[in-house]
């Protein structure tokens, strides 16, 4: 089973990417909730069952997908160490930083 590692980015099945912020608890079921933001869009805070967000993909329903769970830690690269070295950056890396920066400056307006 996976752990989850907080602080850390995530692509979800269907492609979007999330940053995890913390584990939450509910208070008269106990039951834990992983608790997230979008990299996208406004940014949102969003939480979902810990079970589900480590569940696999249901391979039944989504034959073509490539990832095994429905959640996969990404292992994104700094990219200081990739200034001043020439464009060996990924254009997926680029993408993230700039939703990701998107996303703070939204929240912080």
């Amino acid at each position: 089973m996976q752990k989850i590692e907080l602080k850390r980015v995530y692509r979800h099945f269907k492609g979007d990417y999330y940053l995890v912020e913390d584990i939450a608890r509910h208070s008269e079921t106990g039951d834990e909730y992983v608790v997230y933001h979008k990299l996208y869009g406004d940014g949102s805070l969003w939480i979902r069952p810990l079970d589900m967000f480590l569940s696999k993909v249901d391979k039944t329903k989504y034959p073509d997908c490539s990832q095994e769970y429905r959640f996969e830690l990404q292992n994104i690269e700094s990219v200081a160490k990739h200034w001043g070295r020439g464009c060996d950056i990924s254009i997926g890396t680029i993408f993230i930083i700039s939703e990701l920066m998107n996303c703070i400056k939204s929240r912080r307006q």
